[in-house]
């Protein structure tokens, strides 16, 4: 898994360049807060560990300027799946201050060995 997620890394930097830039070009700059919505499915048995490692990697991505907010949610009808929303006040913020920092490595190698696939992550804004 470590491998796949490694392999994973280099494509998500190379899509959230991509993503800044069809935003930037399509839409100008984004303006307000950025959203992220992370879906993550954990190995059965896993759910308290991951639970605890997700907390003490939080810790690093608040410590990441711009990071207004980050929290986890539980599903209600499947005890492996969780979600993680984090807010950034931009995504300059998002894709230079965390993804392209050692704090995305920091709260990857804090929670990875938990997951049961790799996590389905959405990027958004508020529509006005």
């Amino acid at each position: 898994m470590k491998v796949a997620f490694t392999a994973l890394s280099a494509v998500k930097a190379t899509f959230t360049a991509l993503l800044a830039h069809t935003i930037r070009t399509r839409h100008g700059m984004v303006c307000g807060v950025v959203v992220v919505f992370a879906e993550i499915v954990v190995r059965p048995g896993q759910s308290e560990p991951f639970v605890t490692a997700c907390r003490r990697g939080f810790d690093h991505v608040m410590a990441v300027p711009g990071c207004k907010s980050v929290r986890l949610t539980k599903d209600l009808t499947d005890p492996d799946r969780f979600h993680v929303i984090a807010e950034w006040e931009s995504l300059d913020a998002l894709h230079n201050g965390f993804y392209g920092s050692g704090a995305f490595t920091r709260w990857r190698n804090e929670v990875s060995e938990y997951f049961a696939e790799l996590p389905l992550v959405e990027h958004t804004v508020d529509v006005d």
